[in-house]
């Protein structure tokens, strides 16, 4: 990288000549460093937002006080405005409210909850007006910036599981908020994260359905967990597509 030195660096590519556009480029190391370089602007951006330096240990603590103390910034967040274009503004509200979701410095965060409300750590991600992430800014995570906390350790929405309510579990934070809007309290949304990070033995005892994103389908279906088939409620033209893209693309045919 022209900046850090570091063997991070995505070129630019010449699609006609096939040559690599030597200084041009992007690194990977997005916190740290941030640099980006376009062949139509010669001067280089950096895109770093969160002014995050990794510590060298984090201390194995609880962020409950400093994450409390955070500003609820709703209207500041990005998926918060495009979610109140689906749903009434005070419904999003309040399910900013009941999950914990706060904005920093620019990025959604979402908190990961114990069952006794204890705050442990915050995914970061970057959302744009139309409600996508920011693919060119990855996720983040809050223990590095408060130099403290417990990374990945509970799902998004934990809090909220009780033995008395069916779980339905999925794979995006943004997934468990459009669902507990679209099908309401019935039932509470859970998120792990990420496609490879379901934990069967944290669900045990509870009343589990697993809602996999389209491409996840056959993954998930190995744990033996109840599970809906995304494919067989709808067809979208893309691949990977989860329950929340249907329902946002039968929102806005009906004009809700």
């Amino acid at each position: 990288c022209p900046n850090c030195g570091h063997r991070t660096f995505v070129p630019f590519l010449d699609t006609e000549t096939g040559e690599v556009l030597i200084g041009y480029g992007r690194c990977d190391r997005e916190i740290k460093c941030g640099y980006f370089r376009h062949p139509k602007d010669g001067t280089p951006v950096f895109r770093t937002i969160l002014p995050i330096q990794s510590p060298k240990k984090i201390i194995e603590t609880d962020i409950s006080k400093e994450f409390e103390e955070l500003p609820n910034n709703f209207e500041n967040d990005e998926l918060y405005r495009f979610l109140c274009t689906l749903f009434p503004t005070e419904k999003v509200k309040q399910l900013f409210e009941k999950y914990k979701v706060k904005n920093f410095l620019g990025y959604t965060a979402f908190p990961q909850i114990d069952g006794n409300g204890t705050i442990w750590n915050a995914k970061l991600i970057k959302y744009k007006s139309d409600g996508h992430r920011d693919k060119s800014l990855g996720a983040s995570w809050l223990h590095s910036y408060f130099k403290k906390g417990v990374s990945n350790k509970f799902y998004f929405g934990w809090h909220l599981v009780k033995q008395s309510k069916k779980v339905f579990v999925v794979e995006s934070e943004k997934t468990a908020l459009i669902c507990n809007l679209h099908f309401g309290d019935e039932a509470i949304f859970i998120a792990t994260g990420g496609v490879h990070l379901l934990r069967p033995e944290r669900l045990q005892n509870f009343d589990v359905v697993l809602i996999p994103d389209a491409d996840a389908v056959e993954k998930w279906a190995r744990f033996g967990f109840p599970f809906i088939d995304v494919r067989k409620l709808g067809k979208l033209d893309f691949s990977g597509f989860d329950i929340a893209d249907i329902i946002i693309s039968q929102t806005n045919k009906e004009g809700l």
